[in-house]
């Protein structure tokens, strides 16, 4: 289990859990949902969104996918049986978010080709390897000015336009995630 930030620096890492159990049943057993359930995180204080016509504050989140609990500092897709077009561009662009922590794994697993096959060495071992090579991979992409671009990275891609009006004025009734939800 970890996050990283958008520039696919592991921010948090928990290592120890065996891959066959769940993503949620992980999440729910390890020192980073155990803290992010209880605010041990020491997350930044809220700011502004870039780009956002009021000067409205909202909190940082984690980004997870579906196998992940809905917390107040954990944003998830909306499920997709109840996808209209504004919960679907949502859905996308939060996996979009989601994928910094994908792309630090991939980077991490083509750098240290020890993870292209099972290692032969205790669970003790793993743990240790999986550590050191998660530090070297921060120190490595912090040392190299993170220039890493995956070979299907399309500069050119933009997202589009937010409409003008009510979908960036602030409520005080809605919750800060549907306020996001509606500025991403």
């Amino acid at each position: 289990m970890a996050m990283a930030d958008a520039d696919g620096i592991f921010t948090l890492v928990d290592v120890g859990d065996i891959g066959r159990n769940s993503d949620g049943s992980v999440f729910r057993n390890s020192s980073i949902g155990k803290r992010l359930k209880r605010g041990g995180l020491n997350v930044p204080s809220p700011n502004c969104l870039p780009g956002s016509r009021n000067q409205e504050a909202f909190p940082y989140y984690c980004v997870a996918d579906e196998a992940f609990p809905l917390l107040p500092t954990l944003l998830r897709p909306f499920p997709k049986k109840v996808l209209n077009d504004v919960k679907n561009i949502f859905n996308f662009r939060l996996s979009r978010g989601r994928k910094s922590v994908e792309c630090a794994f991939g980077m991490l697993t083509s750098k240290f080709r020890v993870f292209e096959v099972p290692m032969a060495c205790d669970e003790t071992c793993v743990i240790a390897v999986v550590k050191a090579a998660c530090v070297l991979h921060n120190f490595i992409r912090l040392r190299e000015g993170k220039k890493y671009q995956p070979s299907n990275f399309n500069v050119t891609q933009v997202l589009p336009e937010i409409p003008d009006g009510s979908v960036l004025q602030p409520s005080t009734t809605q919750t800060p995630a549907v306020r996001l939800h509606r500025y991403i």
